[in-house]
């Protein structure tokens, strides 16, 4: 039986432990999962002089024969041009034209094209400057590039390549979310347990934390301090806090508490809550988006609170591994009321989520990118 290799492609260099972003998190466990799938992993990732090296190498190995199944890339949350540390421009046409070449030599290509932020209207409020006028030419660049250098783009969701319209019609499209990194067999302990005895319901939000716009938490804060047997815990950046504290601050009591934790100690601190929340005002653009906290959340057995009507919403409800609502205190109140109030309910549904969890591992994700891009070469 002939190695399964492939080319990993990254413009930049992720840093999972003091950036813990999707962006950071997500091509390390995409990167495991190639190889995880029996692949011998040849790595072209990080600074652009660095890449340089790389690729020259690589495109050594592809003319003395060496056979590669595919390229599997991601994109960066700026343009390709600039992911070097000090954002100069010095290799600009290098990464496609290396894109280019492996297509005609017959190996696929694939992008993961993770964020599409800057074809939003909010984008175009919050970046009227010098950076805006810059940004957006380079990302158009990025994608008319990849009209010749890419096989397949990857999504996070079948809406979310409704943002580029007309944009995306080239492109053969696949949804590629997130995943976990739950591979073992469930037990019959984990199927069987109740959350926190059923005493009190315990939730947990990670993620930035803002006020007046994306990530503002007045809401859920004030329906967690109308509800006696609910706590919650939010776990964010310790920068971010300070410029909001003043804000939040009056809304704190014993039961609301607010951490900066991570890697293993965020990890303990989502054991012991019973469910995960992704409530945020609803816009246009995060209705399409596939949060990588939704994905930690089910890696850890939570269950997820999400909006109805987003793609984070349908994939909970399409894997019963938590509830929707809309975004209203009225009914957010319901919910959480209803849920304090009946922990066999909060128990059936950690079942389903842990169960959706070994469904949707970042091996699987991995072994599903291959099969697409192994389509487009035979």
């Amino acid at each position: 039986m002939s190695q399964k290799r492939c080319i990993f492609h990254l413009p930049f260099t992720p840093d999972p432990i003091n950036r813990p972003s999707g962006t950071n998190i997500r091509p390390g466990k995409m990167l495991q999962g190639f190889k995880d799938n029996g692949y011998d992993v040849f790595e072209i990732i990080g600074e652009s002089n660095h890449r340089a090296e790389r690729i020259r190498e690589a495109r050594r190995l592809i003319d003395d024969g060496v056979a590669f199944d595919f390229v599997y890339s991601e994109s960066e949350t700026m343009p390709t041009m600039l992911t070097d540390k000090d954002h100069l421009p010095r290799h600009p046409f290098m990464d496609f034209s290396f894109m280019r070449f492996c297509r005609s030599r017959g190996v696929p290509v694939g992008l993961f094209y993770r964020d599409a932020y800057w074809l939003s209207e909010e984008y175009a409020h919050i970046k009227k400057g010098i950076k805006g006028r810059i940004s957006v030419p380079l990302f158009r660049y990025d994608l008319m590039q990849y009209r010749s250098a890419v096989d397949v783009l990857f999504v996070p969701s079948y809406e979310f390549a409704s943002l580029f319209q007309s944009g995306l019609k080239e492109f053969s499209t696949c949804p590629l979310p997130s995943g976990t990194a739950v591979s073992k067999p469930l037990k019959k302990s984990d199927l069987c347990a109740l959350p926190n005895g059923g005493e009190i319901l315990k939730l947990a939000y990670v993620g930035c934390i803002t006020v007046g716009d994306a990530y503002d938490m007045t809401m859920l804060l004030g329906v967690v301090r109308e509800l006696e047997r609910v706590q919650l815990t939010l776990c964010v950046r310790e920068n971010e806090w300070c410029k909001v504290r003043e804000h939040y601050e009056p809304y704190l009591n014993e039961r609301i508490s607010v951490v900066h934790l991570k890697g293993d100690e965020m990890k303990a601190m989502l054991d012991k809550a019973d469910v995960g929340l992704l409530f945020f005002e609803p816009s246009q653009y995060r209705r399409l988006c596939m949060p990588v906290k939704l994905f930690e959340y089910i890696e850890h057995g939570l269950p997820v609170v999400s909006l109805c009507d987003t793609s984070a919403g349908r994939f909970v409800e399409s894997n019963k591994c938590g509830w929707t609502t809309d975004y209203s205190k009225e009914s957010l109140l319901r919910l959480i009321k209803c849920l304090a109030s009946d922990p066999d309910e909060v128990a059936q549904m950690k079942r389903f989520c842990k169960e959706a969890a070994v469904r949707n591992t970042w091996e699987a994700r991995a072994a599903y990118a291959a099969e697409v891009l192994n389509q487009v070469r035979s």
